[in-house]
């Protein structure tokens, strides 16, 4: 008997060289394909005119590696004689995977033909199509292509489709019940989609005071960068049930304050704060229109000069706040320099002497 004919579990050593020399083969074609292939490839689409194929030689790589390697596995099995239970099991299995891969090809090259195409479309600020609606398709088409990837699969099991649906009954009413809010979260997000009450990159302020970038419209939640750095994620139910004050669609921030001069102040004293306030706030060239600066009452501890002005960066908060600091700052210097006094809370106590 030829060492290669020794038996063993049912098959031969033979067998089993095969079976592992496949494996290793197919490792060894990934690899190469992964790292040699896909390189050179890549290298030869950036002579071409078109981007298409630069997108998808990006996008197809990963998923034809495994598309390799699940091959190779497939092609090893057959070569085993298994019982028919565990070569019945090894099949389904080995036809989940390439499913999945399949699925996962068709879901690259979708997402890459939508970057191609439709990012130019949506990045123009002059068409109705934004990044919301690109992101909500490409997800739209992800779950399309995973329910048909799953009804082939429950096929391939053994189960008959038309039966599962048709004995969902009351399960199917109960798992709808339960995925109420996650559909309402659903209903939401289409609703901030195409009604655009804020888009990706607005500064909205929520109802609570909170002001923050959204980063990500999704189908369950928004997700909201506020300006302490900290990532608030709102479910989109609640979100489009509350009142939201898109701060991005401002055409200008505006400021205002009261400043208090002390009492004492004369007329003419307090004549001159007004016109340093005003020509301040004018000069600045962060600040757009004519300031409005008014001496608006007798306050309960000094005399209140009302203050208006308009930064033009609305949407960038640090620049806001920069040109805050910088015309309070100028301000205080310019009162110090002319003898303007600050008034801050104080009482006076007359006490009456009685004989």
């Amino acid at each position: 008997m030829s060492f290669f004919h020794l038996t063993f579990l049912d098959n031969t050593l033979k067998q089993y060289v095969i079976f592992f020399t496949i494996i290793v083969w197919a490792y060894l074609i990934a690899v190469v394909f992964n790292n040699v292939i896909r390189k050179k490839i890549k290298k030869a689409t950036k002579h071409t005119k078109t981007k298409l194929d630069d997108v998808l030689a990006d996008s197809l790589a990963r998923p034809l590696t495994c598309l390799i390697v699940i091959s190779g596995l497939f092609l090893a099995f057959q070569e085993l004689t298994l019982p028919d239970l565990i070569e019945n099991i090894i099949s389904k299995i080995v036809t989940v995977l390439m499913i999945g891969a399949l699925v996962l090809v068709i879901n690259r090259t979708s997402d890459a033909l939508v970057t191609l195409y439709l990012k130019p479309i949506a990045e123009d600020p002059h068409t109705s199509i934004d990044t919301q609606v690109m992101n909500l398709l490409r997800r739209v088409m992800h779950i399309i292509f995973w329910v048909i990837a799953l009804i082939f699969i429950i096929s391939n099991l053994g189960y008959n489709i038309t039966s599962l649906v048709t004995g969902l009954g009351i399960g199917g009413l109960a798992i709808a019940l339960a995925l109420q809010p996650t559909l309402s979260n659903f209903f939401s997000s289409l609703t901030i989609i195409f009604d655009k009450p804020f888009r990706v990159n607005s500064i909205i302020k929520l109802e609570d005071g909170v002001i923050g970038t959204v980063q990500e419209i999704g189908f369950r939640s928004t997700v909201i960068r506020t300006l302490q750095g900290s990532e608030l994620i709102i479910p989109n139910n609640k979100l489009i049930d509350s009142k939201i004050t898109n701060v991005t669609r401002r055409r200008v921030y505006r400021v205002d304050q009261v400043i208090g001069l002390v009492y004492h102040t004369s007329l003419s004293d307090l004549q001159k704060a007004i016109q340093i306030v005003k020509k301040i706030i004018d000069a600045d060239s962060e600040t757009s229109e004519d300031a409005w600066v008014h001496f608006t009452e007798f306050g309960s501890h000094g005399l209140n000069i009302q203050i208006s002005y308009w930064i033009k960066q609305c949407e960038n908060y640090p620049v806001i706040l920069e040109t805050k600091n910088r015309l309070n700052l100028a301000i205080k210097e310019q009162f110090e320099k002319t003898g303007l006094e600050f008034a801050f809370p104080t009482q006076t106590i007359h006490l009456e002497k009685k004989d």
